[in-house]
């Protein structure tokens, strides 16, 4: 929508409309941000996918968990082998076994460069972005460089209502997640702290009418990124840095053993 119709077709209060142009603006924004990353891209090594932690995720079940924890392993071995440890970002519906019996798709794989993926533009990603449920997809990448969530990652996530959790893995096998509490998220209020942080980080990225983008410095975009998600509670939007290990082993191999029958099984009835 253009600047003329949001004018024409707002019945809001003023604020409203200030707090749709600094969401427009972000938009805008977030690619610059991406590109002036401060921190050098880290190799991955097998130790790094090894040591990712197993997490149970509030809202999913271990058999969801286990899966997301090999999703995980599975972003930084093709980043490691196929993506010269480059960003690689997996998209994974919760709702895969209604998928899979669709014969839709439920699972994607984009790769990008070493400071960004553009999921939104892959068409299978962007399919399954379009579903009907809330919070219904995970979305994982990696960080080739050791930074927590970008300003473009906060932004995607909070403007995506499809997608319930975001999981970054560092190149070193660091796990840093977060997601929505249905409950008490909306998306508005969480995009206008985001824009609100940003200013209150940088004055001089905002004029009144839009965000400069050449204000920006790299150190304000990683301050601007810890400052809104240590706030990110009070709009719904949970964030657990540095996981650790949740799941006992033993949970992980009696499921894993448990899947692995499944498949077999699976594999002999199409047989």
């Amino acid at each position: 929508m253009s600047l003329n119709e949001a004018l024409f077709y707002s019945v809001k209060m003023q604020t409203d409309l200030e707090e749709f142009l600094q969401q427009q603006e972000l938009n805008k924004l977030a690619e610059h941000l991406h590109q002036t990353n401060c921190f050098k891209k880290v190799d991955i090594n097998d130790i790094a996918i090894t040591k990712i932690p197993y997490v149970k995720y509030p809202g999913i079940s271990i058999e969801d968990c286990v899966t997301i924890h090999d999703l995980a392993q599975e972003v930084l071995q093709i980043s490691k082998t196929e993506n010269n440890n480059n960003e690689v970002a997996i998209t994974y519906s919760l709702d895969y076994k209604e998928l899979k019996e669709k014969g839709e798709i439920y699972k994607t794989i984009v790769k990008g460069n070493e400071y960004e993926t553009d999921i939104t533009a892959d068409t299978d990603t962007f399919h399954l972005l379009c579903g009907r449920k809330r919070n219904i997809l995970v979305s994982l990448h990696n960080h080739p460089t050791q930074n927590i969530f970008s300003i473009f990652d906060i932004l995607l996530f909070l403007q995506e209502p499809t997608i319930g959790y975001m999981i970054v893995i560092t190149n070193r096998g660091e796990l840093h997640y977060m997601y929505k509490k249905p409950e008490t998220y909306d998306s508005k209020t969480a995009l206008s702290l985001l824009a609100q942080t940003i200013i209150s980080i940088a004055p001089t990225a905002h004029n009144g009418i839009s965000f400069q983008q050449k204000e920006l410095k790299k150190e304000q975009m990683v301050e601007i990124s810890k400052k809104f998600l240590k706030q990110s509670l009070k709009v719904g939007v949970v964030y657990h840095p540095n996981s650790r290990n949740e799941m006992a082993i033993s949970q992980y191999d009696i499921i894993k053993k448990e899947n692995a029958l499944k498949n077999i099984e699976e594999e002999e009835q199409e047989r």
